[in-house]
């Protein structure tokens, strides 16, 4: 398939209504994604919003798991009554952080969220100094940023998290004394749970992009005609559907091409199908190559072909429509090397005027065009080179 077939493929996705907002953020990207990087994207597959719900959760849980222990492991070993002071500005930050972000209020980038869990693990290991170490439990809340991390990045950006989070949990050797074998056990088993859970999420992620690609892709052929390459009536009708109303409502031109082959079931007839593919195929590329960007050309039908022209009224229509029948004449022809010719009739957008109405009109003008063609043909006296509805096109 040629370039200009890509390109209106994603015409078709893309511009198929301009001055529509293009680039509008997904659930899947999130904003600020500025650790993309040449080579595979880190987050294929990922759901960005789930994410940040799943942080704004646990933002949440751990001060809440904290809270009961506060009466029995107070946070005023180290600096006195000032530890309740850092604690509770630190439970509402977190609480406060936690609830925007669970109910997405606060759009935190992926790099925003992988460095939340080194924040989260260094939180953790203040409080635990504050309470002074030894037997306070909230050394064990360290679980909940090491599996956050592990259930968005791929193992390689999992591993500083807990080396980091190792080096919290053995942190209160430098000021008391702790199990140190315990200790250990609980590292190696949140660091082998944290590993687990990334190797595994990964899987999801690439599985969910394989079925996401898969559905783009069905969704694109299904918008694409396989014989010619250009997109088909389906993608005609819905991007002229989504151009016609943002240009209506934006006061911009746009027209409407409608194309219809001469005499082509003649050339089924005498030739055979295939012939008739061929040339087909020829008239597809003839007419893409003869419209201008960001014109796109449709096949409509069996032999007929539509094109929609941006920012282009009557007039710019009728250049384009002699210029595509100029083409056809030159580079496509039958079988027996006689020119093939196409009748083509245009209509322009009007006020009030809807997508159906508007192929309506051009439908109407290619009808009148052939019909004045037929009437010139069928004069004794041959055609009036003088009347634009017979020479025009």
């Amino acid at each position: 398939m040629g370039a200009k077939h890509l390109l209106g493929a994603a015409f078709v996705l893309k511009v198929a209504s301009p001055g529509v907002e293009a680039n509008r953020m997904t659930s899947e990207q999130g904003p600020g994604q500025d650790e993309a990087v040449d080579g595979a994207d880190p987050f294929r597959g990922a759901q960005h919003d789930v994410a940040v719900r799943v942080t704004g959760a646990l933002w949440l849980i751990g001060p809440l798991l904290m809270v009961p222990f506060l009466p029995f492991y107070p946070p005023t070993a180290q600096i006195g009554e000032l530890g309740w002071v850092l604690v509770a500005v630190s439970t509402v930050i977190s609480l406060t952080l936690g609830f925007m972000a669970l109910t997405l209020r606060l759009r935190l980038s992926w790099n925003r969220l992988y460095g939340s869990s080194f924040n989260g693990i260094a939180q953790i290991a203040l409080v635990q100094w504050l309470a002074g170490g030894g037997d306070a439990p909230y050394i064990q809340w360290l679980i909940l940023p090491m599996i956050a991390v592990a259930t968005q990045r791929a193992v390689g950006m999992v591993l500083p998290v807990l080396a980091f989070g190792t080096a919290a949990a053995f942190s209160p050797l430098l000021y008391s004394s702790i199990d140190v074998s315990a200790t250990a056990s609980g590292v190696v088993l949140i660091s082998a749970t944290s590993m687990i859970v990334s190797v595994v999420m990964a899987g999801v992620r690439e599985h969910r992009a394989e079925l996401r690609d898969e559905g783009e892709l069905a969704a694109s052929l299904a918008r694409m005609d396989k014989l010619t390459g250009l997109p088909n009536r389906r993608s005609f009708e819905e991007t002229l559907a989504e151009t016609a109303e943002s240009y209506r409502e934006q006061g911009r031109p746009l027209a409407v091409l409608m194309c219809d082959v001469d005499n082509f079931k003649q050339i089924n007839d005498t030739f055979g199908h295939p012939a008739g593919d061929g040339c087909l195929r020829e008239i597809a590329a003839a007419l893409n190559s003869a419209v201008r960007s960001p014109d796109q050309a449709y096949r409509w039908a069996g032999d007929e072909f539509a094109v929609i022209l941006p920012d282009s009224d009557f007039q710019d229509a009728a250049v384009v429509g002699t210029r595509v029948a100029e083409a056809m004449e030159l580079a496509c022809h039958r079988p027996d090397g006689q020119a093939i010719t196409i009748g083509i009739g245009s209509a322009e957008l009007e006020d009030g005027m809807t997508a159906e109405q508007l192929l309506a009109a051009a439908d109407a003008a290619l009808l009148e065009r052939k019909a004045a063609r037929r009437r010139a043909e069928a004069s004794p006296t041959g055609p009036d080179l003088s009347d634009p509805e017979v020479v025009a096109y």
